[in-house]
C-alpha cells in the first residue's frame, strides 16, 4: 500500500513538472515621460501664489517671423512673453502654509471641539436636572393637594368626633339617669324582676 501511494505521488510530480513552461516573459518596454527639470509655478496652486510672491509684471508681444543670426535659423511668428519686472516676495507670514502653525491651529480646534463637547454635555446634564426638578415639583404639588384634602377630611373627622363624643357623653348621662331611675323604682318596689 505504501509503495502504491509513493508511486502515485512520483507519477503526479512528473506529470506536473511536464506541464510547466519555460517561456520567458517579454519585458515591457519602459515609457519615457518627459519631466521638466524646473517648472516655475508647478508646485504652487494658482489661487495661493500671492501667499509667496506678488505683483509680477509680464507683458505679451505679438511678433512675426524671427531670424536667429547665431544659429542661422528662422522661427515662425507668435506671442512672446517678457518678464518686465520680476515678482516680489511676500514677507507677511502665512499661517496656513506654516506646518507648525497648522499643527497649532489643529490642536486649538481640537481643544475647542473638546470644550464645545464638554459644554454641550454639561448643558444636557443641566437640562436633564431641570426636567427632574420640574417632575419633582409637579409631584410635590400633587402631594400638597392630597395633603390639603386630607387636612379637610381630618377637620371634618375631628368635628364629627367632637359631636360623637358629646353624643356619647349625653348617652352616658342619659343611661346613668335611667339606671338611677331604675334603682329608685326598684327600691320603691314599683318594678319587678
Amino acid at each position: 500500500m505504501k509503495i502504491y501511494a509513493l508511486g502515485m505521488l512520483i507519477t503526479g510530480g512528473i506529470l506536473l513538472a511536464g506541464c510547466s513552461s519555460d517561456e520567458e516573459k517579454k519585458p515591457v518596454p519602459q515609457e519615457f515621460i518627459n519631466v521638466p527639470l524646473y517648472t516655475a509655478n508647478g508646485m504652487i496652486p494658482e489661487d495661493s501664489k500671492e501667499k509667496y510672491a506678488y505683483n509680477p509684471d509680464v507683458k505679451a508681444y505679438a511678433v512675426g517671423r524671427i531670424v536667429d543670426a547665431k544659429s542661422n535659423t528662422m522661427r515662425e511668428g507668435g506671442t512672446v512673453y517678457r518678464l518686465e519686472k520680476p515678482p516680489q516676495w511676500n514677507l507677511i507670514p502665512q499661517y496656513d502654509q506654516n506646518p507648525a502653525a497648522i499643527a497649532r491651529t489643529q490642536m486649538q480646534e481640537q481643544y475647542g471641539d473638546a470644550m464645545t463637547g464638554q459644554i454641550v454635555h454639561a448643558m444636557r446634564s443641566v437640562d436633564d436636572m431641570k426636567g427632574d426638578t420640574q417632575q419633582t415639583l409637579d409631584n410635590q404639588v400633587a402631594i400638597n393637594k392630597k395633603l390639603e384634602a386630607l387636612k379637610v377630611e381630618l377637620a371634618k373627622s375631628s368635628a364629627e368626633k367632637k359631636v360623637m363624643a358629646e353624643n356619647i357623653k349625653m348617652l352616658r348621662d342619659y343611661i346613668e339617669n335611667l339606671e338611677k331611675q331604675l334603682k329608685d323604682m326598684q327600691l320603691s318596689g314599683g318594678v319587678r324582676k
